[in-house]
């Protein structure tokens, strides 16, 4: 030890200690060790003995000990319960016990109010009757369970708990007694009900708990209890008293929920279970037990509500619609008699989402719900079929079908006017109008389903006669549905298979020099025969076609770009391909021009896509935005029917467009119109102004090019050069000398 240790210690200790040699130190420590070593054995052991203790204990306890799962299976099981439900093993109890609410309680229903209340205390002491397993012998069973809930969730987990019987104690009480203790263990009230021969009825036994839920003691009770009927609610008294006396004809459980009420509180509902026995002087006597069931019938009220009710309006939605038609088919089918129902679809309703927001929106449906209620009167049905389609069922409209008619035809017509009127949303006035469609039916003719349909056929065929308007189906119109839902699948299909395809119409300099080309999508339908892109286009829309169209159309144009770099007379030249304002609106879009051109390795710069003026009426500013993206991937744009929209000069001014295409109406007069010469030349002078390329369509003579290049004009596309045409018809105009094209396009005009 070096004399600075030595000085320490004895700074320490004092004169007491002298300084020791380092082996010394060494072997303290090593003492130090082995007593921690043994401390650590003994505990060790002790832990062991602990684990042993608790194991004779859980497997000798006079009590059963249990975990079960929250769905009705037994998970573990200490010997006493394993005997107490005749059973040698814990593994065949396990293995034969999987419904312990059905399988074990004398009452299906127990377990489920002992979930309950440990849903509301995480514990509940309880006592119930159960069957012994093996033997179905009825005995009583004192519970003590918990609710396990997982730590971090709080979800519930498990039960676990201990059970004992106590049927010997049971029996050996007298009636008092006995229900007191049961009556202890259970929330609610333990009672017996008897009634006597006279009709006279008394509750002999009632627990405490009487006075919580029907505002009388039990001593007011047990001579009298004819008073409880009064407090029962006047609607559910004559079920009551039915199902009571059913159960004392047949000796059977009475199971009933009614409601309660009582002066200066709220009201309440009861479930109420007894067991009755016919006593020596012909008596009945219920022995059982009330249960406050209120919370869980609010709750299943609230999922009522959400099963067939709509949480905007309130009215009944489409799942109760479906319930009254298919209810009132049936009724009206034994009488006869006309209904209708009347489908009703709001007019311009996306046109207030998209301006003013979903809460403008919701407004108006809440608006429009209290007008149908207010002029539906005694109408059987009002309900929201969903989105901005209600529907109303009018029955009983007599058996003569044209006066049913007459009527109907009145009564929509209020519809349509009360739902003209201006509404106010919150300060800001909004104008609407309907269509509405209407199915006549003779009740039982047809399923509810079909009558749906029918109506909302008709109401689209009020949609497309102007808007505002009232349409009966007719079963033509079912015929015409029909003929489009076919041509429909077939566009499907077509899309899938390679049925649809390009055709390329060429775009000229004022020499007849090719170009460009504008790309056109066609149809060329086996039995139908060329199929315009109005028709087809209009039906790939509305059913999510639109976007495998444009995938297609752009992956094949992008395509044919590439292919043209590798020869010498259509190297360089432009395609133009239309997209709508649906399209340019789709997130996903910039994203599928892009792989577009990225899978076929085509120049963005040699690619056109053509707007039509219609994206004006949408937002500018988003359409700008995206316009922005497409010009920021060097894509060209263009303005395609240039004049005939509601383009404000602002708004393009704002917009980075490179061409406008003036439409082929002004220049099919401009040799005899003056004024479609005036706006050739005024849209020519705001290009030039702009710094835009200009091309103009539909030129069909060479007066018509004439003018035009008297104007300015000097890119021109028209059945002059040539009619759209397959790739390869298109690759050999490309190749053609420009003079041969002059002589030839006359004849093509």
């Amino acid at each position: 030890m070096d004399p600075s240790s030595s000085a320490i210690l004895e700074s320490q200790f004092g004169n007491s200690v002298v300084s020791l040699p380092l082996v010394a130190i060494l072997v303290i420590g090593l003492a130090a060790l082995g007593v921690v070593a043994i401390n650590r054995q003994l505990t060790v052991r002790r832990l062991r003995e602990s684990e042993q203790a608790f194991r004779d204990l859980y497997d000798n306890i006079g009590e059963g000990v249990f975990r079960s799962t929250l769905d009705g299976r037994m998970i573990s099981a200490n010997p006493y319960l394993v005997r107490l439900n005749g059973f040698d093993t814990e593994a065949q109890m396990l293995r034969e016990v999987n419904d312990i609410a059905r399988e074990w309680y004398v009452d299906p229903n127990r377990r489920a109010e002992i979930h309950a209340m440990l849903l509301e205390a995480g514990r509940a002491e309880v006592v119930s009757e159960v069957y012994r397993y093996r033997t179905r012998e009825r005995i009583w069973i004192e519970e003590n369970t918990r609710l396990v809930r997982d730590p971090r969730t709080n979800e519930p987990q498990y039960y676990d708990g201990t059970v004992r019987e106590v049927t010997e104690k049971v029996r050996r009480l007298d009636l008092q007694r006995r229900y007191d203790q049961i009556g202890a263990a259970v929330s609610g009230c333990v009672y017996q009900h008897r009634r006597r021969p006279d009709g006279s009825r008394s509750l002999p036994y009632a627990s405490p708990g009487i006075f919580e839920l029907f505002g009388f003691t039990p001593e007011e009770l047990k001579e009298d209890s004819s008073g409880l009927m009064g407090r029962v609610h006047p609607d559910d008294r004559e079920r009551v008293t039915t199902s009571l006396d059913h159960s004392q004809e047949t000796l059977g459980t009475w199971q009933c929920e009614y409601r309660v009420r009582v002066p200066g509180r709220p009201e309440r509902w009861l479930s109420s279970h007894a067991f009755p026995e016919r006593e020596a002087d012909g008596s009945t006597l219920w022995h059982g037990f009330l249960t406050d069931v209120t919370e869980r019938k609010r709750a299943e009220e609230r999922i009522f509500n959400l099963a067939y009710f709509d949480p905007l309006t309130g009215l009944p939605n489409r799942a109760q619609i479906l319930d009254v038609l298919n209810e009132a088919q049936r009724h009206d089918a034994r009488g006869g008699r006309w209904s209708a129902l009347l489908f009703i679809d709001l007019d311009q309703f996306k046109l207030l989402n998209d301006s003013k927001g979903h809460p403008a929106g919701d407004r108006l449906l809440l608006e429009v719900a209290d007008r149908l209620r207010s002029c539906s009167g005694r109408a059987a049905l009002v309900g929201r079929y969903g989105g901005d389609e209600f529907v109303i069922l009018l029955r009983d409209l007599g058996v003569e079908r044209d006066a049913a008619e007459v009527k109907v035809r009145a009564f929509a017509a209020q519809i349509l006017e009360r739902l003209a009127a201006a509404f106010d949303l919150d300060g800001a006035m909004f104008e609407t109008s309907a269509s509405i469609g209407v199915s006549l039916s003779l009740g039982g003719e047809h399923g509810a389903d079909d009558v749906l349909k029918q109506a909302d056929i008709a109401m689209y065929e009020a949609k497309e006669a102007g808007r505002g308007r009232v349409r009966f189906f007719e079963p033509e119109m079912q015929a015409e549905l029909e003929e489009r839902m076919a041509l429909r699948q077939e566009l499907r299909e077509a899309i899938v298979s390679g049925g649809l395809n390009l055709h390329y119409q060429p775009q000229v300099d004022d020499e007849f020099r090719c170009l460009g080309a504008e790309a056109l999508l066609r149809w060329n339908h086996p039995v139908r025969g060329e199929i315009k892109p109005l028709v087809f286009l209009g039906l790939a829309e509305p059913f999510g076609m639109g976007a495998m169209i444009d995938a297609f159309v752009l992956r094949t144009a992008c395509a044919t770009l590439r292919s043209w770099q590798d020869h010498a007379a259509t190297r360089g030249l432009r395609l133009s391909v239309n997209i709508t304002a649906n399209q340019l609106s789709r997130p996903e879009f910039i994203t599928t021009v892009a792989e577009a051109l990225g899978e076929a390795g085509a120049d963005p710069m040699l690619l056109t896509l053509e707007l039509t003026e219609h994206v004006m009426l949408d937002d500018v500013v988003a359409v700008g935005r995206a316009m922005a993206r497409l010009k920021g991937m060097g894509v060209k744009l263009a303005l395609d029917d240039f004049g005939t929209g509601y383009s404000s000069l602002t708004y393009l001014r704002q917009l980075p467009l490179d061409i406008l295409k003036i439409d082929r109406s002004f220049v099919r007069e401009i040799e005899t119109n003056p004024s479609d010469r005036a706006i050739v030349q005024t849209i020519l002078n705001f290009a030039e102004n702009l710094g835009l390329s200009v091309v103009a369509e539909g030129v069909e003579t060479e007066r018509q090019m004439l003018m035009l290049r008297q104007h300015g004009c000097k890119v021109y596309q028209g059945f002059l050069f040539a009619r759209p045409m397959p790739l390869d018809d298109f690759m050999a105009f490309a190749a053609a000398d420009p003079d041969s094209r002059r002589q030839v396009a006359p004849a093509k005009a």
